[in-house]
């Protein structure tokens, strides 16, 4: 197999057909085909390093892919930087749920995850989860009703404006400086402020 190294977890390649040992390329850098996984995985980084260095001294790599190379295999995988994005999500700050019996849902996450009622009603049930809270609200049918993602500098009326502006529907409950609208499948996401609390 030759393969290049895609920056994440993974290596991308195809297959040879011939049945001789193959050099992978790790970033333009050849390396070993059977070592590449074991290092990864920590198990072989003395052998990884033996092998490019004799690539190195053998005239296979130059200098720069040598010090490339050691350089990916000192620090694993890099983070592929996302795209610019509308907003900058920090954090998931709540999960809401439509429940059949409020109660019944706050006795069950109270029992099995040790989660603290921050405040309740006789429709609804706010439970913290660290700094976070999972929110239980009464209906006809148990589902997830939204999940809330707090975001950098959020202002509700510049986000409500960014949205619209991105080709979306934005829904902000009149008086509130809460805003909802749905992803490509339709589950319901709502972004608040980091601080955000129930």
């Amino acid at each position: 197999m030759i393969a290049m190294y895609d920056g994440r977890d993974g290596l991308q390649g195809e297959k040879q057909n011939s049945g001789e040992r193959v050099p992978r390329h790790f970033e333009g850098v050849s390396l070993p085909l059977d070592e590449v996984p074991r290092a990864k995985r920590g198990n072989s980084m003395q052998a990884l390093v033996s092998r490019m260095l004799e690539e190195y001294e053998g005239g296979k790599i130059n200098r720069r892919q040598l010090i490339q190379a050691l350089a990916v295999v000192a620090v694993g995988p890099r983070a592929v930087a996302a795209p610019e994005s509308t907003f900058q999500g920090v954090e998931i700050n709540h999960v809401a749920l439509r429940v059949n019996d409020v109660g019944r849902s706050r006795d069950f996450y109270q029992k099995h995850l040790g989660m603290p009622v921050v405040r309740q009603s006789s429709s609804d049930c706010f439970l913290g989860l660290g700094k976070n809270f999972l929110a239980l609200f009464k209906g006809s049918e148990a589902r997830m009703d939204h999940y809330c993602i707090a975001i950098q500098d959020y202002d509700v009326k510049r986000v409500t404006e960014e949205l619209r502006r991105q080709g979306m529907n934005p829904d902000q409950p009149s008086g509130s400086n809460r805003v909802y609208f749905p992803d490509p499948d339709g589950l319901t996401v709502q972004l608040s402020a980091v601080d955000h609390s129930a």
